[in-house]
């Protein structure tokens, strides 16, 4: 159709693929270059990367030699790319200069994904500058992955008699620029330094009036200190790129991958020393000034903050509150589980984040600048420290918290520890003393600090309606621990002492005890909030009102509020709406479409039509208020579908109807009713019944039993007849989600038999045993429309596909596929929380990241506690 650029190689037209109705990007060598290589040899070579498939790397969709009704262009070699609608990160660049430090953070790693993966295939790029990095939804593409490689190959020693310049001077590593023949992984670690350098301060790390200037300088010369350029780059970002620009290639990092993990503040980042920068990568006169700042910083928080380093004593601290900021790289974790945790002495800060794509613990003291990550504790939640404040503990497991264990590490840093595996884990204590005390489904547990002797201290009362232990806390006196339990009519407060013994049951609805000031016990409640009352520890009964302590936006980390309350009487909280946002994104992970407006949403579906989305969300100012809405993707608007409380939905085939839950006092119920409220809502099933899942025939539909943590059974229920419930699958082990495909015949689900949830299919009916789709973990099986894919998320964040073929009566596995990393709202076990459209290439998520959050820290809050407790005890 027309030109769109042109290099030093070749130049790039777009056209029009008429058999497939897309635009494509077609670029054709330039003749003379192609004189030398010679279009058959050219076209062997490129060949290596068309495998090449990664959500960062444009790929190669096709190659030939152009026809000879092509006029000049005739005989030249062409390939075939996807058109990227958007721009290149150089176009950005030159509107922009300078890039916000996340963008350049986020950017530099998706490049270096890009690169890890190529350089794991054996195909370095050799060329990567910013023009060959395009910017698709903000998220990066690499291009010519392997191009210059083929040019390499195929002209050999005659490439350099034409004098063509294979990468480009202000980006090509020392070693490319002299020319050698054999280039490494390290040489694209050098030019991704160059371009994320070029990102930060505005300019790349040589620049001169000619090539041979650039590249003298490549040669002889050290770049600007990133923090002298611009300060606001945080110290470990600019030691990460002063790394990757080393002269000597071994002295880079040895993968793109250690440099993604070093710009997101992992692993060891920092420069050999070097006597011009002195230790850490700062130039001298930078280094005196943060030393400085930072001699400086406690002092002032000292005239601050009366009696501060006597925190010890809390009745004489004075409180002050301020916001603990994070750097852009850092996203505070919106995951179950308390995500935050303080030092008995008040001074250090734990937190789980998310940098890069993992979920990493991080480490500040209160006077310090910048957090440390904690090594090793990808996926931590539910951290806690010591009573010395030396170890942190934490819990990792696989999707819904089942199976995982429990660990420790130290707070400064070093190996991480395993103590114990548990399953149906929520929530874990280390109080003033031996032992650590974890919930693990229906029984509160205790372990040592050397992971020796597990035992059951306390176990649920089936009987009287008990159901699972959670979030645990060890009370000042280190012989108690207060943990919720749930009962029919909500969930309350135990104590049980934590030798083991007889368990007391208060009257107090909280869901996460926080500490113990005096005679009264601070609690978190549904809601989020924060509050007091008094209680005796020997009956458990309390004595008068309970007092609100702290309203506000706190973060519910696994339904109580996000706070800590240290030793000391200093304490910690999270804030945010607790709303997320609604995503549509495609099979590389690029976000297509967001909702409106952010809601606590949750469970979304899509509609047989693809043009509307159903969707639990939360009702605003209640506890546990969720009906079923409406999204239309057209208009943006969102209507209320169900009222007075309703869940988990699923779609009629026709588009007509919704099926959904309602929970009551003893179980739960199915319902379904007409999308256009053309009629009353009609009840589908009784008893304790947790999905519906309609066949496409829309004659049957799936549902499951109520039993979470116990062995489940799902069921095949007729909508003709008297509807009774024929048993499919379980009854000895945990089963959840039911697809039934396309056609018919197969339904998926995920089941713990194997003692690892993973993803299975059988028959829907008749006789036939499963068949494991996924490896290593899965669930949330849902449907392409053709009924060839399955799609699932896997225990190690990312969102698989598993192609099957059928032949007959037996299915098989034909290849998994990893699509794009899992950023957002997981599962709990019990029903899945992303869908996929009916065109099987676009999904809907609930991404939970917490934009709006913040960690306030509150130096001496138990002295404001005793003051309203002391007023409360006036009245």
């Amino acid at each position: 159709e027309r030109e769109l650029g042109s290099g030093g190689m070749a130049t790039v037209y777009l056209a029009h693929d008429k058999k497939h109705d897309r635009k494509v990007a077609i670029k054709v060598l330039h003749a003379e270059l192609a004189a030398v290589l010679g279009a058959e040899r050219f076209l062997q070579e490129i060949r290596v990367t068309a495998n090449l498939q990664h959500p960062h790397i444009l790929g190669l969709i096709d190659s030939g030699i152009v026809g000879n009704e092509a006029g000049e262009l005739r005989g030249r070699p062409y390939y075939v790319m996807p058109y990227v609608e958007g721009e290149s990160l150089r176009q950005r660049l030159d509107k922009e200069q300078q890039l916000p430090v996340s963008d350049s953070v986020r950017i530099a790693t998706e490049v270096a994904s890009a690169l890890d993966y190529a350089h794991r295939h054996n195909v370095i790029h050799r060329d990567i500058k910013p023009e060959n990095i395009l910017l698709h939804d903000g998220s990066a593409i690499v291009a010519d992955f392997g191009i210059a490689l083929a040019v390499t190959e195929a002209g050999g020693a005659r490439i350099t008699q034409t004098g063509l310049s294979l990468g480009t001077a202000g980006y090509m590593s020392p070693e490319q620029a002299m020319g050698e023949r054999t280039i490494t992984a390290r040489s694209d670690i050098y030019s991704l330094g160059a371009v994320t350098y070029e990102m930060l301060a505005g300019e790349p790390p040589f620049t001169g009036p000619t090539v041979q200037a650039v590249v003298a300088r490549v040669m002889t010369e050290e770049p600007r200190p990133l923090t002298a350029m611009r300060r606001s780059v945080p110290p470990h970002v600019a030691a990460a790129v002063s790394r990757a620009l080393e002269k000597v290639p071994a002295d880079r990092f040895t993968t793109a991958a250690q440099f993604a993990d070093a710009l997101g503040g992992v692993g060891a980042s920092r420069t050999p020393f070097d006597p011009r920068l002195g230790t850490g990568g700062f130039p001298r006169g930078i280094r005196r000034a943060v030393v400085a700042l930072a001699i400086l910083a406690p002092i002032l928080a000292a005239a601050a903050v009366l009696g501060w380093w006597h925190a010890t004593r809390p009745h004489s601290v004075e409180t002050v509150r301020f916001a603990l900021a994070l750097p852009p790289s850092q996203l505070l974790s919106g995951m179950p589980g308390l995500s935050i945790a303080m030092s008995p002495d008040g001074r250090t800060i734990a937190y789980v984040a998310r940098t890069g794509a993992a979920l990493l613990i991080h480490v500040r003291r209160l006077d310090e600048l910048y957090a440390r990550v904690l090594a090793g504790t990808e996926g931590a939640t539910d951290i806690r420290f010591s009573p010395d404040g030396k170890w942190i503990a934490f819990f990792e497991g696989d999707e819904g918290r089942n199976q995982g264990k429990i660990y420790k590490v130290p707070t400064d840093g070093g190996p991480v520890v395993s103590l114990v595996g548990t399953g149906h884990f929520n929530g874990i204590a280390w109080g003033n003393a031996e032992p650590i005390a974890y919930s693990e489904g229906n029984q509160l547990r205790v372990v040592t600090p050397d992971g020796l002797w597990p035992r059951t201290i306390a176990q649920a009362k089936a009987a009287t309606g008990e159901g699972a232990f959670g979030d645990p806390y060890v009370l000042p006196d280190g012989k108690t621990v207060a943990v919720r339990v749930q009962l029919p009519d909500g969930p309350r407060l135990a104590l049980v002492p934590l030798a083991g013994g007889r368990r007391v049951t208060t009257d107090v609805r909280g869901v996460n005890a926080l500490g113990y000031v005096d005679d009264w016990l601070v609690f978190g409640r549904e809601d989020g909030k924060i509050a007091a009352v008094r209680i005796d520890l020997s009956t458990g009964r309390t004595r008068g009102d309970v007092v609100p302590l702290l309203d506000g936006q706190l973060v519910k980390g696994n339904g109580g509020a996000a706070a800590v309350l240290s030793r000391s009487g200093n304490a910690a909280f999270l804030t945010s709406s607790g709303d997320a946002s609604l995503r549509v994104i495609d099979e590389s992970g690029h976000t297509t479409y967001v909702a409106p407006e952010r809601r606590a949403y949750a469970y979304p579906t899509w509609s047989p039509d693809g043009q509307r989305i159903a969707v639990d969300i939360a009702d605003r100012g209640q506890s546990n208020g969720r009906d079923v809405w409406l999204l239309n993707i057209r208009s943006g608007t969102l209507s209320k579908l169900t009222r007075g409380g309703a869940t988990r939905s699923g779609w009629t085939p026709d588009g007509k109807r919704l099926g959904y839950v309602r929970d009551r006092a003893n179980g739960s119920d199915l319902y379904w009713a007409p999308i256009d409220g053309s009629g009353p809502e009609e009840r589908l099933l009784s008893g304790r019944y947790r999905e519906v899942s309609f066949t496409r025939d829309g004659r049957s539909f799936l549902t499951r039993t109520d039993s979470t943590g116990q062995p489940s059974t799902l069921w095949l229920v007729d909508l003709a007849g008297d509807r009774t419930p024929k048993p499919l699958v379980g009854g000895q082990f945990q089963v959840f989600m039911p697809a039934p495909s396309p056609d018919g015949r197969w339904v998926a689900y995920h089941s713990d038999e194997t003692g690892t949830f993973e993803v299975y299919l059988r028959p829907l009916r008749g006789a036939g045993g499963p068949v494991q789709l996924s490896a290593g973990g899965g669930s949330e099986a849902r449907w392409s429309p053709d009924g060839r894919r399955v799609f699932y998320r896997n225990r190690h964040g990312a969102f698989m596909a598993a192609t099957i073929a059928v032949l007959g009566s037996a299915v098989s596995v034909v290849r998994r596929d990893s699509l794009f990393p899992d950023h957002y709202d997981a599962n709990t076990r019990t029903h899945q929380r992303y869908d996929v459209h009916p065109d099987g290439k676009h999904f809907v998520v609930v991404d939970e990241a917490m934009e709006d959050a913040s960690m306030i820290v509150v130096t001496g809050w138990a002295t404001e506690v005793r003051a309203k407790l002391r007023e409360a005890a006036k009245r």
